[in-house]
């Protein structure tokens, strides 16, 4: 989880729509930044998950949302 991601963007999405629920799927640099400012909205951060979770956490999902601009191989829109 780094900044190139835009995760931050999310925020406006979770306030404007009541019944969203955000999963953040993964780790990095930013994570504490990230948990810090998601506080108070219906924001999850599982971690690093692999395997048999990862696969249930993306199964589980109801919309999958990438909003970086510059991952150029996006392994995790493969894995999902």
């Amino acid at each position: 989880l780094g900044a190139e991601k835009k995760l931050k963007a999310l925020k406006y999405v979770l306030e404007k729509t009541p019944n969203l629920r955000l999963a953040v799927v993964g780790k990095g640099p930013q994570m504490e930044e990230l948990e810090d400012y998601f506080k108070g909205t219906k924001t999850v951060f599982t971690g690093l998950l692999q395997g048999e979770e990862l696969s249930q956490a993306f199964a589980s999902a109801d919309v999958f949302a990438m909003p970086s601009d510059s991952e150029t191989l996006g392994f995790v829109v493969l894995e999902s």
